[in-house]
């Protein structure tokens, strides 16, 4: 499922991570399973502009990323299960096709899959377990990953 036409019309709701109040210079993806979840994280982002993709599956998100090659994007969001294809992969792909951009995996499953604990092309994991209370772990990995710093918040051996 592809929302991105939807973007500019969608209502801007509640901000419950506050990452409205990151700077980020070039555009976001966002890629989740389920259209729920997706119009949730792009909320999170407040005015919606910054998000110019949000996708519900791996090679259309790719696809998006692939097509704007003269303007990078610059952070990519995405859930480690879509409706097609993973998180993992999709982050993997595409840093091939843009190194420099950063990614935030949430991951609804319960373990990071052992190929990828150690793979270098992996920024950030925010495990579903953290999002309690207001520690904003979305939002703390994603100032990480614009930082340069990355985290991981399930227990892997990488961070």
């Amino acid at each position: 499922m592809d929302l991105t036409p939807f973007l500019a019309t969608a209502d801007k709701g509640t901000q419950e991570e506050g990452l409205e109040s990151i700077e980020i210079q070039g555009r976001v993806a966002v890629a989740a399973k389920g259209r729920f979840l997706l119009r949730s994280l792009c909320r999170s982002f407040g005015g919606s502009s910054r998000i110019t993709s949000a996708i519900t599956e791996q090679e259309a998100c790719l696809g998006y990323l692939a097509a704007e090659a003269d303007d990078p994007y610059e952070l990519l969001v995405c859930t480690d299960f879509l409706e097609s294809g993973n998180g993992f992969d999709l982050v993997h792909e595409a840093r091939k096709l843009h190194p420099k951009l950063h990614t935030v995996i949430l991951a609804l499953g319960d373990a990071i899959p052992a190929e990828c604990s150690e793979a270098p092309w992996l920024e950030a994991v925010v495990a579903e377990a953290d999002f309690v209370g207001d520690q904003q772990p979305l939002r703390a990995a994603v100032m990480a990953v614009l930082g340069g710093r990355s985290t991981c918040t399930t227990g892997c051996r990488r961070c």
